[in-house]
């Protein structure tokens, strides 16, 4: 009988959002089979998502489906979405954000899109570490999914002030 060890490797969630970035490099993902993945789940016309960074999941072809984009923008300690945004710029944190478009408020949302760099089985997810989203989703009326590489969806024990996802969309390879 042939004995098969497993390995298990416990990091925090800074060392997971390090590993997860430098892992994100290698990995790749159909985005055809995201985007049908994506229709299965999504509901309603006002679709909160975030422009990709680099290694990023790309979500901008929804727009090609009649989807109303909603784009964050960080101020201050918080976080909004606009709709009708056609111009982008960086911001401090390096991410491309709405510079024109029209404030939305929480109730205009009908589904959003959350970038992850990883989730875990239980729908919580580590983002960049600013906690943006956690404080934005804690009190919503709309459907939270998160987006995650099939790779980054691995097991963490999330913090007090993480928030709950309603679903996970994964990128398989």
């Amino acid at each position: 009988m042939k004995t098969i060890q497993k390995t298990i490797i416990i990091m925090n969630k800074k060392e997971l959002r390090k590993f997860a970035l430098a892992k994100r490099k290698e990995l790749t993902y159909n985005k055809d089979e995201l985007i049908k993945d994506i229709l299965k789940v999504i509901n309603g016309k006002n679709i909160a998502v975030y422009y990709p960074m680099k290694d990023e999941i790309d979500l901008l072809a929804l727009k090609e489906y009649g989807f109303n984009l909603l784009f964050p923008r960080v101020n201050g300690n918080d976080m909004d979405f606009y709709k009708d945004v056609t111009l982008f710029k960086k911001s401090n944190f390096n991410v491309l954000e709405p510079i024109n478009g029209t404030k939305v408020s929480k109730d205009e949302i009908d589904f959003m899109l959350v970038p992850a760099l990883v989730i875990n089985k239980d729908l919580y997810r580590i983002g960049y570490g600013k906690g943006y989203y956690d404080r934005y989703i804690k009190d919503r009326n709309y459907k939270a999914y998160g987006v995650c590489y099939e790779k980054l969806y691995l097991d963490f024990i999330p913090e007090e002030h993480d928030q709950k996802l309603d679903g996970v969309i994964i990128c398989k390879q």
